[in-house]
């Protein structure tokens, strides 16, 4: 709908009532992988490195809406630094893939467009949790033009469900058109381990039913000795 195009408005509207202490934008939700490439180019690459990056895209503000950590550098912030729509995140694997032991102001370039690195992120699980954690490359927002996903940290000055009952209207006004919609992250987050919960509650089960048959087996045999200690006297 209208989201992008009003999404200055609904930042401020988020920020200034209260709802929000912070707000993004990105291309993909931070708990899916949508993008990956290899063709991304920086000084000394090896022709032959193939080496797959995760892909997405973001205008500003993401590590402290996400709760991300800073190793190196700074986050994008386009009201300080205009120039961070060409700015570029790498987490600790894609920083170490491309041999940067300082990767800050380090040029990158994907397809057509190069970008500057600002920041190295510390490793998080963004896709499976079963997999090595894969090298990440955040972009600008010089790169996307209109994006899929609006971030928001909402404030803990309110209870979630009266934020979430002004997030409601304040989106049914700027986008009367569309329903809201919306996920929480840490319910997406932790639905990837919910293959691991139900394997540990089977495994418990599988325990408690395997100590109930020795204990079964313990009274029959007590119950047979019994029988003939009985039958000697």
């Amino acid at each position: 709908g209208d989201l992008n195009q009003k999404y200055p408005l609904i930042k401020n509207e988020l920020l200034n009532s209260g709802i929000a202490s912070f707000v993004c934008r990105t291309s993909t939700p931070l708990t899916e992988i949508w993008s990956d490439t290899w063709s991304i180019v920086w000084e000394g690459k090896n022709p032959n490195d193939k080496t797959d990056f995760i892909h997405l895209s973001a205008d500003e503000g993401l590590v402290k809406t996400a709760g991300l950590q800073i190793i190196q550098g700074r986050d994008m912030n386009l009201s300080e630094f205009p120039t961070d729509s060409s700015a570029v995140l790498l987490n600790e694997k894609a920083a170490k893939a491309m041999g940067f032991k300082n990767a800050v102001g380090q040029l990158i370039r994907n397809g057509d467009q190069t970008f500057h690195v600002v920041g190295v992120i510390k490793d998080f699980i963004l896709g499976s949790p079963y997999e090595p954690i894969q090298p990440v490359f955040i972009e600008g927002s010089k790169s996307h033009n209109n994006f899929n996903v609006i971030n928001i940290k909402l404030s803990d000055r309110n209870g979630i469900g009266d934020n979430m009952k002004k997030t409601v209207m304040l989106f049914r006004k700027y986008n009367p058109d569309y329903p809201f919609e919306y996920h929480f992250v840490d319910q997406a987050y932790a639905v990837k381990f919910d293959e691991t919960k139900r394997t540990d509650n089977l495994a418990a089960l599988l325990a408690d039913l395997t100590i109930l048959i020795s204990c079964l087996g313990l009274f029959g045999l007590a119950s047979f000795v019994a029988a003939q200690r009985t039958q000697e006297i």
